[in-house]
């Protein structure tokens, strides 16, 4: 909801250059933002029409309509010099991706705000990354950086890259907990940490279990069946600690051997195209072994 004059307003010269628009082709699914300078007083009017009927669970658009309405049938506004007549009913301005959108919905629909998988998701996210009993505050750019370069399938993997005790870990956390919660990883989150053994067991107890039925299988027909889950699902892997599998400081001896460190890399590049995703910690500013090119984020400390 954008309540700045002419926030709608696109460039003279360049179709959709507005910042609504711009909004829009980011991801954003619904924009309101205003034609033309607006009155403060019509601005508030609009805007509370509109959240009453976003929280009675309407569309975006009937919402749109309803404060619309409002404008139309009271078109008196309280200016310096007493009331004057507007007929500024069209000011605001809805952009939207998906017809039928609505932001808030019933509590029929949403238990708590979340229905009961998306409950269970969470729970599960938060039982295998916990985030600490105080919360996780002051990331929530970085998180976005990482949401976005998770949306390319060819690059289904984040390198979070910082000095030790720049919280790396907890960042990574947090975000499988936020992930699992908006619908980001319905097939589950599941983490390995790297910081004492490196080999590809780990990666298969990790998300199928230690002593289960799957170890059955020979070490080929596990990669495989694996791959295909992962291929086909929407899950979230997170290595921690990874520095540690080809050595860490330089030259330092790697914990994985030098089959190990294949297999690791072949699996991961046996993900790309598929729907799940990876994010690796590692206190180096590259993994170049891996042959993935995966994105990288930089994760530096806060500031106060």
């Amino acid at each position: 909801m954008l309540n700045a004059c002419q926030s709608a307003v696109e460039g003279e010269h360049e179709a959709f250059s507005s910042v609504a628009s711009q909004l829009i082709a980011v991801g954003a699914k619904g924009v309101v933002a205003m034609g033309y300078s607006v009155y403060a007083s019509t601005a508030a009017y609009f805007i509370q029409k509109f959240y009453e009927n976003l929280i009675e669970s309407k569309f975006v658009s009937e919402a749109v309509a309803a404060g619309r309405r409002g404008l139309h049938a009271n078109q008196f506004r309280g200016s310096v010099v007493g009331q004057i007549e507007f007929k500024d009913w069209m000011v605001p301005t809805l952009y939207q991706q998906e017809q039928n959108y609505i932001p808030m919905p019933s509590v029929s629909v949403l238990t708590l705000g979340l229905d009961p998988k998306v409950q269970d998701l969470r729970e599960s996210a938060e039982d295998i990354c916990p985030v600490g009993g105080f919360g996780f505050i002051g990331r929530d750019n970085d998180i976005l950086r990482i949401e976005r370069k998770l949306r390319d399938s060819s690059r289904p993997w984040v390198l979070l890259s910082g000095m030790g005790g720049t919280g790396k870990t907890e960042l990574a956390y947090d975000f499988a907990c936020w992930y699992a919660e908006t619908g980001g990883c319905d097939g589950g989150v599941f983490q390995t940490s790297f910081k004492a053994k490196a080999d590809f067991g780990q990666i298969v107890g990790s998300i199928c279990g230690h002593g289960t039925n799957f170890s059955i299988f020979s070490p080929e027909e596990q990669f495989k069946r694996l791959v295909g889950f992962l291929r086909k699902n929407l899950c979230l892997l997170i290595w921690d600690n990874f520095e540690s599998v080809s050595g860490y400081p330089h030259g330092s001896e790697p914990l994985a051997t030098a089959d190990e460190l294949a297999i690791i890399s072949r699996f991961l590049k046996s993900l790309r195209g598929g729907k799940s995703r990876v994010i690796i910690t590692t206190r180096k500013d590259n993994e170049n072994w891996l042959g993935i090119a995966p994105s990288l984020v930089l994760v530096s400390g806060l500031n106060f």
